[in-house]
């Protein structure tokens, strides 16, 4: 507890130290490492592979936004419509997903390796988790692109999982 306060009041210090008046009574700017990250909103598609048992195709096209996000860490929150392959024909699904991400840099700032954990529940099925690993570049400061050519996928289908890799892609712009 003391020490959860005492970074709260070093934070209040920082931040109050940041925002005092220069001289001739003008604010200075926010030192650029203590900005407050861009938040986040995507839009994104992925096609699930099943690797075990029945061999399937899923799509998933879907949007995706940071409920928090720190400067490479992230809270997401991910809505996507589900073309799944069901037992006699396609069926449709909403799954919605909470993830966490993080950020690796590679060399500047504008390549990034983008390491998502998300689990989610897909109705009248069950949970589903995906572990994934990709690459994104900072087209402008607004815009991102994402590929994630490395997605397993655990579904739980009807108290049976099946296994799934994917390939996804994202464009996310900052607001």
């Amino acid at each position: 507890m003391k020490s959860t306060l005492a970074v709260l009041v070093f934070g209040a210090l920082i931040t109050a130290a940041a925002h005092t008046r220069a001289a001739d009574g003008t604010h200075d700017a926010l030192p650029r490492s203590y900005e407050a990250p861009p938040r986040r909103a995507a839009i994104h598609s992925t096609t699930a592979f099943g690797l075990r048992g029945r061999h399937f195709v899923n799509e998933l096209v879907g949007v995706r936004a940071d409920l928090l996000t720190a400067s490479r860490f992230a809270i997401e929150l991910d809505v996507a419509y589900a073309n799944l392959d069901g037992k006699d024909e396609r069926v449709h699904n909403v799954l919605p997903q909470l993830a966490l991400r993080y950020r690796l840099l590679l060399g500047g700032s504008r390549f990034g390796v983008p390491l998502r954990f998300a689990g989610g529940f897909l109705p009248k099925n069950g949970p589903t988790a995906r572990v994934a690993a990709g690459i994104d570049f900072d087209a402008t400061d607004a815009v991102r692109i994402e590929l994630t050519p490395l997605e397993p996928m655990l579904w739980v289908v009807r108290e049976r999982s099946e296994l799934s890799l994917n390939l996804g892609a994202n464009l996310a712009l900052a607001f």
